[in-house]
């Protein structure tokens, strides 16, 4: 029920499923690496449960004690815009608008590149 505006704005788009096991992996270090120390410098964090209604998230949220916002994307449609099939997946979109970097699954050894591309679109 509301809008958010991220022109302008570094942006990270995570997809997930509460049921998923490497998403549930993710989200923590989204929030401690991301959220936390960057929203301040510009950097929006939105978590998209695909497949999931507005009270499944609100009532995950608050189990989970997530700050970042939760997006409802019951019918997948904006899922469908940026992938196919696998969650979780990262989508980074630049201060252009643009994206600029997408993670696919949750792979602890590549997570650091992820990180990486976000501080370089920060500093842009």
């Amino acid at each position: 029920g509301r809008t958010l505006d991220l022109r302008q704005k570094v942006a990270v788009l995570n997809f997930f499923e509460t049921r998923c096991g490497p998403c549930m992996a993710e989200m923590p270090r989204l929030e401690k690496d991301i959220w936390e120390p960057l929203q301040d410098k510009g950097v929006v964090l939105v978590a998209i449960g695909r497949g999931h209604s507005a009270s499944e998230l609100e009532m995950f949220q608050k189990e989970k004690s997530f700050a970042f916002p939760f997006v409802a994307d019951p019918k997948r449609e904006i899922y469908d815009q940026f992938a196919n099939d696998y969650i979780p997946q990262c989508v980074l979109i630049g201060k252009d608008g643009q994206i600029k970097y997408q993670t696919v699954g949750f792979v602890l050894e590549e997570y650091p590149r992820f990180l990486k591309a976000v501080q370089s679109e920060i500093a842009r």
